[in-house]
């Protein structure tokens, strides 16, 4: 890639709500936190705390667990809140939540263009036939539509996360037909290809609550970092590079995710 690279520094599912997290020196332009930091406000005040005082562009996606035990809608209105107050005090800190910004390589003054979101899933991993028993499995199944809630009288829905998704993938898919000189880089929480998936999940019906087949819209980028898994992931799908860096659980049993690489640097 030569030497004037653009370094993104990629770390996902610290889950500060349970082991805090404390990062290492890394040399990069931007820093990506592709979701699951902390509960509510708590992973991007982590984030200015660590980077206010650096050039440093931190750029922030919202995982599963920021909502939890909370209302969806306030939780992505509080958030963007707290990085336009941070940016009002010189923290170059940016939420992506269906949004795009640019920024301009140090190096080489070419424009990068980052698109994120947290994306949630469309179910239908295994198939459209598979789709309403993977939903009603979702809902059974997984804390985010038990300690989620859209209202205060309404819990979080797999309809719902499906209708978000839909959302996200309709912006995306704009965003990207746009004619970009530079390099794209899209940052979600959630997987956007079933390659993504762990192989001893890949049978798992809870996967599609995951993982979405997104294979031709992520070819469009450059790189598409994710999180959500607790398994890394380096791989490419066309042209794109698909990067996944998460910390996972830490408890008194260990470290959940061996494979984590507490100061990786990828370059675009």
């Amino acid at each position: 890639m030569g030497n004037h690279a653009m370094k993104l520094y990629v770390i996902s599912d610290l889950h500060n709500e349970f082991d805090r997290f404390h990062p290492p020196e890394v040399d990069a332009d931007v820093v990506v936190l592709a979701g699951d930091i902390d509960l509510h406000t708590r992973g991007i005040e982590w984030a200015i705390e660590n980077w206010k005082g650096s050039k440093t562009a931190i750029l922030y996606v919202i995982g599963n667990h920021e909502f939890y035990n909370a209302e969806l809608h306030s939780i992505r209105q509080q958030i963007k809140k707290r990085a336009e107050e941070a940016r009002s005090q010189g923290v170059a800190i940016w939420l992506l939540d269906d949004e795009s910004i640019e920024l301009d390589d140090p190096a080489t003054g070419e424009p990068v263009r980052f698109l994120g979101a947290t994306l949630w899933t469309d179910y239908k991993l295994f198939g459209d036939d598979a789709m309403v028993f993977c939903m009603k499995n979702a809902e059974k199944a997984l804390n985010d539509h038990r300690i989620i809630r859209c209202s205060p009288e309404n819990r979080f829905l797999a309809v719902e996360a499906a209708r978000l998704h839909r959302d996200s993938v309709s912006w995306l898919t704009a965003e990207l037909a746009i004619p970009f000189a530079g390099k794209s880089v899209v940052v979600t929480h959630h997987l956007p290809s079933g390659l993504s998936v762990a192989p001893r999940f890949k049978a798992e019906p809870l996967s599609a609550a995951f993982a979405s087949h997104l294979d031709l819209l992520v070819e469009k980028a450059n790189i598409w970092i994710h999180g959500h898994t607790h398994d890394n992931f380096d791989y490419h799908l066309g042209k794109c590079r698909v990067v996944c860096n998460p910390r996972g659980y830490i408890s008194r049993r260990g470290v959940e995710n061996p494979s984590f690489i507490p100061d990786l640097v990828v370059e675009i």
